[in-house]
């Protein structure tokens, strides 16, 4: 019986090792029946890897251009675009360098303040010029005032022959300013009689104009920023003793930070206008102007310069033409300055020689 007992214990303290050695069989079992993936497989499962990986850079490069579009937008609002100007002056800074006043004779001006406030000012001027080319009209004196408000400007003009001339200028808003000009002759000049009314508007990157006549005739503009330094517009103008209706297309670039100023236009009988003004330095500007007429297949150019002194100014031009033009204003006190050009037409053979002095 004893050795029975302890032949049954034995059996018993063997079984779990047997029990665990047949756990691991079956587990090794297992891993070994295991399915292994199957070449087809691996490759679809690369396949599905790399259109993740190019969709994952779709989405990334549309999220840059997203970012990219809402940064631009948010800089287009932050820096609005700016107003264009008037028509009229889209080419002012080429022809203040290129329009050399030159004239024949002596030419005294004397500019008197009567009113100096803060809110208006008074002056009259006397005008005198001696030379073989007078005035408008003949006249040799002329008296003018002008009168500054607040809002409004009144000049007159008034010569020995009896004929007025006037400017009235009103600024209703900020952005609306009206115009009216006339002349009154005597009775046996009235063929220089005139009225002109003119209305201009000033958006924040556009402008306006519109002109009538007392003949009827009506002159019509407009001018748009397209960006930061490109503006472009047109002009028309129609008139009504023909009812003929002319058409003017402009286009100008004008970089001030880099001094460089570009202005082109188109009349619709084919006229072409050209004309490029560079600021080499604060002193110095060049410009130039060329036009091209292809009915008669004529065309003009001009070059000129201005160069700025403290006290002086010296400008110079010359045209395909032959006409070299020459003028200097100095300076001389804060109450007087002196002039002096000159101009000659090779192809004429004619000359002006002239120099005025202004007081006031």
């Amino acid at each position: 019986m004893e050795s029975l007992y302890d032949s049954v214990a034995s059996l018993f303290r063997t079984a779990p090792s047997i029990t665990a050695d047949a756990a691991v069989d079956r587990t090794d079992r297992v891993a070994v029946e295991k399915p292994r993936a199957s070449p087809e497989s691996a490759r679809q499962g690369k396949g599905n890897a790399d259109d993740l990986a190019e969709l994952a850079r779709q989405e990334a490069a549309a999220e840059r251009a997203r970012r990219s579009r809402e940064l631009r937008r948010t800089q287009l609002q932050a820096t609005p675009l700016p107003n264009p100007g008037k028509m009229d002056d889209l080419t002012k800074e080429n022809q203040d360098v290129l329009s050399v006043p030159t004239y024949d004779g002596v030419r005294v001006e004397y500019h008197k303040p009567v009113v100096n406030a803060r809110d208006k000012s008074l002056t009259y001027s006397h005008l005198l010029w001696l030379g073989p080319a007078h005035l408008q009209g003949g006249s040799s004196y002329e008296f003018a005032t002008q009168l500054n408000m607040t809002n409004c400007t009144l000049m007159a003009q008034l010569d020995t022959s009896g004929m007025l001339n006037g400017r009235y200028h009103h600024q209703w808003t900020p952005s609306l300013l009206s115009k009216v000009q006339f002349a009154v002759a005597p009775a046996a000049k009235r063929q220089f009689d005139m009225a002109l009314v003119e209305m201009d508007y000033s958006g924040s990157d556009y402008s306006a104009n519109l002109k009538c006549s007392h003949d009827g005739m009506v002159v019509g503009s407009y001018l748009q920023s397209l960006s930061s330094t490109v503006s472009t517009g047109i002009e028309c103008l129609f008139h009504p003793a023909d009812y003929s209706l002319h058409s003017r297309y402009v286009g100008r670039f004008d970089n001030k930070s880099g001094g460089d100023n570009f202005c082109v236009s188109l009349l619709d009988q084919g006229t072409f206008n050209l004309s490029y003004t560079r600021r080499v330095s604060p002193r110095l500007t060049l410009a130039s102007d060329f036009k091209f007429d292809p009915n008669n297949r004529e065309s003009t150019a001009k070059v000129g310069y201005k160069w700025s002194l403290r006290q002086a100014q010296f400008r110079g031009a010359i045209d395909s033409n032959g006409v070299v033009s020459g003028a200097l204003d100095e300076t001389i006190s804060p109450m007087m300055r002196f002039s002096v050009n000159g101009e000659i037409d090779h192809f004429a053979n004619t000359y002006k020689f002239g120099f005025g002095v202004s007081v006031g």
